[in-house]
């Protein structure tokens, strides 16, 4: 008799011990989905998940969103979409509290900043006033 510690399983046979040692191993491989987070040691159980979750319309090609009415033919747009439900955003404004998941979403951002400081130079200049004198 062979016992797995690590799952508690007896097994009578070397059969078995292959079987089941095989299967440990497949346990600790994971089948990741491309467009969300969803992890599973089965190739079959993600493949299910991406046919009923992020499935096309047969007719129009649509993805949809799992968690939202989004929906786009295009799977690296629903990918980018995924994004924003995660509310993990890794671009940071230094100089506000706003925050993205693209850089070129926070560099678009940051132009508002370049002009507000423009702006506010030229009205100094206007007045003949620095923020800086109060």
């Amino acid at each position: 008799r062979f016992l797995f510690r690590s799952s508690g399983i007896n097994a009578e046979y070397g059969g078995h011990m292959l079987a089941h040692l095989e299967q440990e191993e497949k346990a600790e491989q994971q089948f990741n989905c491309p467009t969300c987070a969803f992890k599973t040691p089965r190739r079959s159980t993600l493949t299910k998940h991406i046919n009923t979750v992020h499935a096309r319309d047969r007719t129009s090609g649509i993805l949809y969103c799992d968690q939202c009415e989004y929906k786009t033919p295009t799977k690296s747009h629903l990918r980018n979409h995924m994004l924003a439900h995660s509310g993990n955003r890794q671009y940071q404004c230094p100089h506000c509290t706003y925050s993205s998941n693209f850089s070129n979403a926070l560099t678009r951002h940051m132009t508002m900043h370049s002009r507000e400081l423009f702006e506010s130079k030229a009205a100094e200049a206007s007045t003949g006033t620095s923020a800086s004198q109060g």
